[in-house]
């Protein structure tokens, strides 16, 4: 229910409050004092009606807005209008607005339609409608005009579906076409799926081939390494002569050591006779001596040259050592290589753990 009506710059109202009652009112006054401008101002304001700008006040400056402000029961409705704003506002909020339709929160504040609101020169309600007329405002009244509307829109949904059902049709029918231009699909499906298969094998025998190829090199070093270990074991007779020689040095040098100390006692004795006087007994000695140390002297030669030997021995067993360290090695990588190969490269048997030994040997 209206409350309070507050009008400014609307044709002949220039700041006008109207208080209204809880239930009937009547507004009274001469001619042209404004009583028909607050009907225009309250439709203008419930329902955007007259259109334009002409119900400005003659009066009004020209960047002076027009006002309608309705107060009701639920709430507060302000209408503002100027050359550039046109504005709705409730209890204070700013509604958005687009061409010339009505928010419809305004509708949904005051509730109203064309049977509860009418202009000064419109017909008598239901009095000079025809019967059509009144039978569609009491259709209006009791809600009936609902059920007609929801049959015209459940009647346009059914036209629009059928419409959307023959174009969608259409499509189907075009796409089906279409499709049995892509009928050889299928057999390129069949002839993809043979192309993979042909594919995976393809790949399978490209593995197979790789692990042969690394096989074949395998047993291609395995070879190369068996040629240097056959070539090593041939020395293994010069190696034992050479233990045999050393043998003999070790003996040769515990004789060298006897005579080292025999010369030292010797040069001992030497440097005592120079000390004592010569007698005939002594220089006959001494002449034993002295052919004694030709001999020691000879014998020292012969040691001079087995030291010569011994560092040439020495230098042959440290090569001795690091032979039989490599030979080691070699063996060792010769045993790896077998159990990589699993094949012998001298007989083709199968390595197994069993005659690995067997094959070694060989």
């Amino acid at each position: 229910m209206i409350k309070q009506i507050n009008i400014k710059n609307f044709q002949s109202h220039k700041d006008s409050i109207l208080t209204l009652s809880p239930n009937i009112n009547v507004i009274i006054g001469t001619s042209d004092s404004g009583k028909s401008s607050i009907a225009r101002a309250i439709g203008w304001t419930l329902f955007n009606r007259p259109l334009g700008f002409s119900f400005k006040s003659h009066f009004s400056k020209k960047n002076e807005p027009v006002e309608v402000e309705i107060r009701f029961d639920n709430g507060v409705l302000l209408r503002r209008k100027s050359r550039d704003q046109n504005l709705y506002c409730i209890n204070g909020e700013k509604l958005e607005t687009i061409g010339t339709d009505v928010p419809i929160e305004v509708l949904e504040l005051h509730k109203l339609g064309k049977i509860n609101y009418q202009s000064q020169f419109e017909k008598i309600f239901l009095l000079q409608d025809s019967p059509s007329e009144i039978s569609k405002k009491v259709n209006e009244i009791l809600g009936i005009d609902l059920a007609d509307e929801l049959f015209k829109r459940i009647n346009s949904a059914i036209f629009e579906t059928r419409k959307e059902i023959k174009l969608r049709e259409s499509e189907i029918e075009k796409l089906e076409k279409e499709r049995d231009n892509y009928k050889y699909l299928d057999d390129l499906g069949r002839i993809i799926g043979s192309l993979k298969l042909n594919l995976n094998r393809y790949n399978a025998l490209v593995e197979r081939y790789r692990r042969l190829t690394f096989l074949i090199s395998s047993i291609g070093s395995v070879l190369e390494e068996y040629k240097k270990v056959l070539g090593l074991l041939k020395y293994s007779e010069y190696l034992e002569k050479i233990r045999n020689n050393l043998e003999k040095y070790k003996e040769m040098q515990e004789r060298y050591s006897k005579l080292d100390k025999i010369i030292i006692g010797l040069r001992e004795l030497e440097y005592e006779l120079n000390k004592i006087s010569i007698s005939d007994s002594f220089i006959e000695k001494f002449t034993k001596t002295s052919s004694r140390m030709d001999e020691l002297k000879k014998i020292s030669e012969v040691w001079e040259n087995c030291s010569s030997i011994l560092s040439k021995v020495k230098i042959l067993n440290r090569k001795i050592l690091e032979s039989a360290e490599e030979l080691k090695d070699l063996k060792m990588e010769y045993i790896n290589l077998l159990k990589k190969a699993k094949v012998c490269p001298l007989c083709g048997q199968t390595i197994t753990e069993k005659n690995l030994e067997e094959h070694i040997k060989l």
